[in-house]
C-alpha cells in the first residue's frame, strides 16, 4: 500500500513538472524549458524509491550506469528530430515509438557491456557522449515559441500522459533489479512527452530549438548522479540526496544565468 502511493505520488508530480516544463517552453521559449528539463527528476524519484525499498547500496549500485544512460537520452532527441524530419504526416505518436525502441536497444547494449566497468571510466563514457550530441546539436536554430491558446483538456492531456509515463518508470525500476533499476530510472520520460506534445503544439522546428539546449542541460543529472555515487554510503542518506539536488539546482542557476546570443 505504501509503494502504491509513492507511485500516486510519482504521478502527480512527474506529471505536474513535464506539464510545467511544457508551458514554459510554450511561454518563455526552449531556453528554460530545455534547461529544466536536465533536472533529474525521474532518476530522483526512482532512486529515492528504490533507496527506499532496497537500501543505500543497491541505490549506489543503480546510479552507476546513469552517467552514459543521460548520453542515451540526448540519442532519443537525435533519433526524434531525424525521424520528425522524415515524416510528412506529423506522424510523432509513431515518431516517439522508433525514438523509444531505439533508446531501449541503445540502453540494453549499454547495461550489458558496461555492467562490469569502473564508474570514473562510465562518466568519462557519459561525457563523451554529452559533448557528441552538444557538436550534432549545435547547428539547430534557436526558434521563438508560437502563440496559440490551447484549451483546458489539453493540459489536462499532457499531465495525465507524463504522469503515465513517469510512474509507469518508477514501477518498472522497482521490479527490474538495481542495475536494470538504474537504467529504467534514467528513461528519459519528461523529454518523451515534452517532445511529443512540443511537436503537436509548436512543430519540429521549436522541437530542434528545445533539443539543442539538452547537452548542457543533462549534466545537472551528471552531476546529481556522480554526488549520490560518491557520498551515499559515507553520508546520511537524506544528506547525499539534498547534496546531489544542490548541486543539480546550482548548476542549472547558473546555466539560466549565462546570457547567450540568441542564435546560439
Amino acid at each position: 500500500m505504501e509503494f502504491i502511493l509513492r507511485v500516486i505520488l510519482s504521478f502527480v508530480i512527474g506529471g505536474g513538472y513535464v506539464s510545467g516544463i511544457i508551458w514554459l517552453s510554450e511561454k518563455l521559449g526552449s531556453r528554460i524549458g530545455g534547461a529544466l528539463a536536465g533536472v533529474p527528476n525521474t532518476i530522483l524519484v526512482s532512486l529515492v524509491f528504490i533507496n527506499i525499498t532496497e537500501g543505500p547500496q543497491s541505490t549506489k549500485v543503480a546510479t552507476a550506469i546513469v552517467p552514459v544512460m543521460l548520453a542515451a537520452t540526448l540519442f532519443y532527441g537525435w533519433v526524434f528530430v531525424k525521424m520528425s524530419s522524415l515524416s510528412k504526416h506529423s506522424r510523432y505518436l509513431l515518431v516517439s515509438a522508433v525514438a523509444t525502441i531505439a533508446w531501449l536497444g541503445t540502453s540494453a547494449a549499454l547495461r550489458e557491456s558496461l555492467s562490469k566497468t569502473n564508474f570514473a571510466y562510465i562518466i568519462i563514457l557519459g561525457l563523451a557522449g554529452i559533448l557528441l550530441f552538444q557538436y550534432l546539436f549545435h547547428k539547430y536554430t534557436v526558434v521563438v515559441p508560437k502563440k496559440r491558446i490551447l484549451p483546458g483538456t489539453v493540459y489536462m492531456a499532457r499531465f495525465l500522459v507524463s504522469g503515465a509515463v513517469i510512474a509507469s518508470a518508477v514501477l518498472v525500476a522497482r521490479y527490474s533489479g538495481p542495475l536494470w533499476g538504474g537504467v529504467v530510472s534514467s528513461f528519459p520520460a519528461t523529454v518523451v512527452t515534452a517532445l511529443y506534445f512540443l511537436s503537436k503544439s509548436q512543430g519540429s522546428e521549436f522541437v530542434k530549438s528545445f533539443v539543442k539546449r539538452l547537452p548542457l542541460a543533462v549534466i545537472s543529472s551528471l552531476l546529481f548522479v556522480i554526488v549520490l555515487h560518491q557520498t551515499l554510503t559515507r553520508l546520511p542518506t537524506i544528506t547525499s540526496f539534498l547534496l546531489g539536488m544542490s548541486c543539480s539546482l546550482i548548476y542549472t542557476f547558473v546555466l539560466l544565468s549565462i546570457k547567450r546570443p540568441q542564435n546560439n
